[in-house]
């Protein structure tokens, strides 16, 4: 079997098809904004210097990102080593980027339960508040660049929703660790119901969500997150500044929310069609000519494609890629809860 490869066509066609139709009706209703002509002329005449500078700041983001999934697991791990936390975190960005529906995600689960020493429900408590935190500082830079940019009322009210469906997601992780009625509920359905490995990945997780309410885990969370975001934020600035339309920072921000915010949504593998779509619809939003937000669009997902899939290829290196091939079939993941 290929590395990533599902298990048959069947599984393959049943998982793709919903993300591969998201992409194909996000290509159509860009598609006849894409100037070929003058994206080539853009392109052509291009500062590719600012494109190399927004890498690097894109390349730090990552780093961030990486240091930041290595300082909650230690919270639950202390002692543990960076190599065993930041590489999976790496594959899960490749094996999005070429497998549909999120498989990343659960690699990345799989894999840290393997190299970490902690147990599915720990890793997925762990995964959900790093996710969270990630989420709450996207919404407060979004929101707060959409005002200050004096955005449409479509971007105000669409990062909005994304900013208020990740507090929601923060009050839900809160309660199930500080009120012990939430989840003996949930205990009891499981139970009800039979389903063993929700009893154990409650049991475990929960043990983990009191971390989200900490002050001083709140501080340090929402100082890396934001940090993530503007230096992520800094790519799609520079790749303005390198197409000849410079903008304001708050305006790449607005884009950049509308982006991720939107890609929750409208998930298609490595983003493709879904990225274009959102990031075109925001950046015409914002005043930029239709040619310019074509080329922005274009050249900036390649870079958001190109440069984790080769932090991803790195991480397949380091863990070892018959690992990998083993975390992301389907009899994998169940069996984290014998």
């Amino acid at each position: 079997m290929h590395l990533f490869r599902y298990t048959n066509s069947m599984q393959f066609f049943r998982k793709s098809a919903l993300p591969i139709l998201v992409a194909a009706l996000c290509l159509a209703l860009v598609w006849h904004q894409f100037n070929w002509a003058e994206i080539r002329e853009i392109w052509g005449r291009a500062d590719w210097g600012w494109a190399v500078i927004g890498s690097g700041l894109f390349i730090a983001s990552l780093a961030v990102r990486g240091g930041r999934w290595w300082w909650v697991l230690r919270r639950i791990r202390p002692g543990l080593p960076m190599s065993a936390a930041v590489p999976q975190l790496y594959v899960g960005y490749i094996t999005n980027t070429i497998l549909p529906g999120k498989v990343g995600e659960i690699a990345k689960l799989v894999l840290t339960t393997k190299r970490a020493g902690v147990s599915a429900g720990e890793a997925t408590a762990a995964i959900a508040i790093d996710r969270i935190f990630d989420g709450l500082a996207l919404g407060i830079l979004a929101v707060g660049a959409a005002l200050w940019a004096k955005s449409p009322l479509w971007i105000m009210a669409a990062c909005g929703i994304g900013f208020g469906m990740f507090i929601a997601f923060y009050g839900i992780a809160v309660t199930l660790a500080g009120w012990p009625r939430s989840r003996n509920w949930i205990l009891a359905v499981a139970a009800r119901m039979k389903l063993e490995s929700v009893t154990r990945l409650v049991t475990d997780g929960v043990s983990v969500l009191p971390l989200a309410g900490r002050p001083q885990i709140i501080g340090a969370m929402l100082v890396l997150s934001l940090a993530n975001w503007i230096l992520e934020g800094s790519l799609y600035w520079a790749i303005f500044h390198a197409i000849h339309h410079g903008v304001p920072f708050a305006v790449a921000l607005a884009i950049m929310g509308i982006a991720n915010f939107g890609g929750v949504i409208l998930s298609s593998p490595a983003g493709v069609g879904s990225y274009e779509f959102l990031t075109i619809s925001a950046a015409t939003a914002l005043g930029v000519p239709a040619p310019q937000a074509g080329a922005f669009a274009l050249m900036c997902h390649l870079f958001l494609v190109v440069i984790p899939s080769l932090g991803g290829a790195l991480g397949i290196y380091v863990i070892g890629k018959e690992t990998v091939k083993q975390a992301i079939t389907d009899k994998t993941f169940p069996n984290l809860f014998p």
